[in-house]
């Protein structure tokens, strides 16, 4: 697919800034328009007598915040806009996206502090659920602190579903701006030595998952040069933490739901759990 604006939510802390500057490396390598969005948002179970005080306060302090942010951005990648608007942030996301077509959301697993953090954490866990269009989430940590983003390799998490060739796709495509190495993942769970026996020989797990893999591999190809495969036992959640680790992976990418293929292994849960416990960027394809 090609992507030609990348949305931002954006609530000042360090997971966005995270966020942001992939984004600003991602706009600028795809000549994508970038729009940050602000939802200010202050849940119902906050108010109380004195709450106008300083919720007018806050309302404005994060307008200025987003207008200087924006403008900041805006030097760095001129097709650059800031929209503030406020309710829910995953209301406000999902109207954003019907309204200017957006192809990629970019946004930061936590917020900032307090409110935000719970607030703004929910909401990347909701979108790794529901958005409807590709998602890159950014986890704030020192391993990454101060350094611009690069995409040097990609580690691609596939259960031979249609969401997970979806991100395969993205991913290669991704890896070909970046001159980027690809492995594709593949993890089986543990299959029960009673179900093993009982199957013919050339339809073991093992057996489909090489030959799933090498067919995943071959269209890898056709878009990336330097493209390898592991296939590992264990829980795929574990696993693809572990092997982006070892292999030294700055992006995680995988589908959220295996809808057929091999395992029909739930990846939505998994998904969600690497999400949360990943310190590099995660592309998820619902």
């Amino acid at each position: 697919m090609e992507i030609r604006h990348i949305l931002v939510p954006v609530d000042f802390g360090e997971a966005s800034a995270e966020a942001l500057e992939l984004a600003c490396e991602l706009a600028t390598k795809l000549d994508a328009k970038l729009t940050l969005l602000h939802s200010f948002y202050v849940p119902p179970a906050a108010y109380g007598y004195d709450t106008m005080l300083w919720t007018a306060d806050w309302s404005t302090d994060s307008r200025a915040k987003l207008e200087s942010l924006t403008a900041d951005t805006k030097r760095r990648h001129s097709a650059t806009e800031g929209v503030w608007l406020e309710g829910d942030p995953r209301e406000r996301i999902l109207e954003v996206l019907a309204q200017r077509s957006v192809d990629l959301i970019v946004a930061g697993t936590h917020g900032s502090s307090g409110l935000s953090r719970l607030v703004f954490g929910s909401v990347a866990g909701r979108l790794v659920r529901t958005s409807p269009v590709p998602l890159i989430t950014a986890a704030a940590g020192p391993k990454h602190k101060s350094l611009r983003p690069r995409i040097h390799h990609v580690l691609v998490a596939t259960d031979f579903g249609e969401p997970a060739r979806e991100a395969t796709a993205l991913a290669c495509d991704l890896a070909s701006r970046f001159d980027a190495r690809v492995t594709l993942l593949h993890a089986m769970p543990a299959i029960t030595s009673q179900l093993t026996r009982t199957m013919p020989e050339g339809t073991l797990p093992a057996d489909l998952a090489k030959k799933a893999l090498a067919e995943e591999l071959d269209r890898a190809k056709a878009k990336v040069v330097r493209v390898d495969t592991v296939l590992v036992d264990g829980d795929p959640r574990e696993a693809i933490v572990r092997i982006a680790a070892e292999r030294r992976a700055d992006m995680i990418a995988m589908g959220t739901h295996a809808r057929r293929g091999l395992p029909r292994l739930l990846l939505g849960s998994v998904a969600e759990t690497v999400v949360r416990v990943a310190e590099i960027p995660v592309l998820t394809v619902t």
